[in-house]
């Protein structure tokens, strides 16, 4: 709107200035005639009469008036019988014969003189000639056609106000459209999802953002649902198991030792729930970040030892073999790998097949070094694979034994994993070989 008005302004100004230029140079292109009518002249009486003669083109219309002023002043052709204008007086006092003046009346230009001194052949003085020019039509032309300018520049400038803002305002749909669908959803509505059809490049990024991040959150919500679904079942049993254990130990007078009896079991149960406990603020501290990890170069075989010597009365109770081979040195926090590397170790000998070997490996390459551990046993379906790292999540929650656990080992390697910058993998065929692996990155080595 602004670049509008100025280019009114400025047309406006543009013909105003072309009009003066137009009048100014036909004053003085009268001016040139009228002087050589002079100089044609034997003396000023017979310019006066020339002038008075209806031969005369010069004064034919209204707003040019001529004026003829001898040497001593005296007026001797006066167009319209007008007196001499106060501007040619005040010029005649300062007057340089043989220069034109040129000047405007008023500051709008309503009037326009030019004077301009000549010799006649006969005279010894000066003859003086005048010509004005009544502009003042002109200027009412002017200022009309300002009028106009500035009424078609308003309007322009509104209709291009209206035109604006109903541009941004269709420009603006597909942004209401997307707050529209944002205050719809809620916890419960997490699958609504912006509609990205027909919407800008721009608008289609941020919309395609949004999108990805409700399918993070409903992802997270339902993780979360899942979880709380069981902790709930996890914590039933065992307190189940304790309330109804001590209820039947008080429906009557026992002995000593079947008091003893209910409490060792009660013991087993609440084992079980500080280790669960334990696990779930391990979990919950990883989740937050708020661990700090003591690295350094730690040798895979002398975890993969260690952890042999440490399992081995459990592994000779099932006639397993725990076989190592291969080397790998990682960066890492020594507690943390342990306890990672000591929950897929437990899961293999847990699902291993009696009598079969149980094989941890180590390599590395450029990219990253890989501690693995492989059993053979019943194997998991493929469908139970995503989610096998998903906390309390059980491929068959029937299992028992000395080695059974909570549920959370797997998710608690994974965490420990994601601390390290890495991952952990399965691979499992039917019936036969089941891998777990550690992924460390080489460059966490580098940093």
């Amino acid at each position: 709107m602004l670049l509008m008005a100025v280019t009114g302004i400025f047309l406006a100004w543009y013909v105003q200035k072309t009009i003066y230029d137009y009048d100014a140079k036909q004053l003085g292109n009268d001016m040139v005639v009228l002087e050589d009518m002079a100089r044609d002249s034997r003396n000023s009486e017979e310019l006066a009469d020339l002038l008075r003669s209806s031969r005369n083109s010069i004064h034919m219309h209204s707003k040019t008036s001529i004026f003829v002023v001898r040497g001593d002043g005296q007026l001797i052709f006066s167009a319209f019988g007008l007196p001499m204008p106060q501007a040619m007086q005040s010029w005649l006092k300062e007057a340089h014969p043989s220069e034109p003046f040129l000047l405007e009346d008023n500051s709008q230009g309503a009037q326009l003189m030019i004077f301009k001194g000549v010799r006649l052949r006969s005279e010894v003085k000066p003859l003086y000639l005048g010509l004005t020019m009544n502009r003042s039509d002109t200027v009412n032309i002017i200022r009309t056609f300002y009028g106009v300018a500035f009424s078609i520049t308003l309007f322009a400038s509104m209709l291009a106000g209206l035109l604006a803002y109903s541009w941004v305002r269709r420009g603006l749909l597909p942004l209401r459209r997307v707050t529209k669908t944002a205050e719809l959803i809620t916890a419960n509505q997490l699958h609504q999802k912006i509609d990205l059809h027909n919407v800008p490049d721009e608008i289609k990024r941020m919309g395609a953002a949004f999108n990805s991040m409700l399918q993070r959150l409903e992802g997270s919500f339902s993780r979360l649902k899942d979880f709380s679904a069981d902790l709930a079942h996890e914590l039933r049993t065992p307190i189940n198991n304790l309330l109804g254990t001590t209820q039947v130990a008080l429906a009557r007078e026992r002995s000593i030792a079947e008091y003893q009896d209910v409490l060792g079991s009660n013991v087993e149960e609440l084992e079980r729930l500080r280790r669960m406990t334990e696990d779930m603020l391990f979990l919950a501290s990883t989740d937050a970040a708020e661990l700090r990890l003591n690295l350094k170069a730690i040798s895979m075989s002398d975890v993969a030892k260690k952890l042999a010597e440490f399992f081995e009365y459990v592994a000779e109770e099932r006639n397993l073999m725990i076989d190592i081979e291969g080397e790998a040195v990682v960066l890492a926090d020594m507690n943390l790998l342990e306890r990672a590397a000591q929950n897929i170790l437990v899961n293999a000998l847990r699902h291993a097949t009696e009598g079969t070997v149980v094989r941890c490996h180590m390599g590395e390459n450029e990219l990253e070094a890989v501690f693995s551990i492989s059993n053979t046993g019943p194997g998991i379906s493929h469908e139970h694979l995503p989610r096998l790292f998903d906390r309390f999540y059980r491929v068959d929650t029937s299992r028992t034994g000395p080695l059974g656990g909570s549920g959370l080992g797997l998710a608690i390697v994974q965490s420990i994993m994601r601390l390290h910058n890495g991952k952990a993998t399965v691979k499992s065929e039917l019936n036969h070989l089941t891998t777990f692996s550690l992924h460390f990155p080489k460059k966490t080595l580098r940093n």
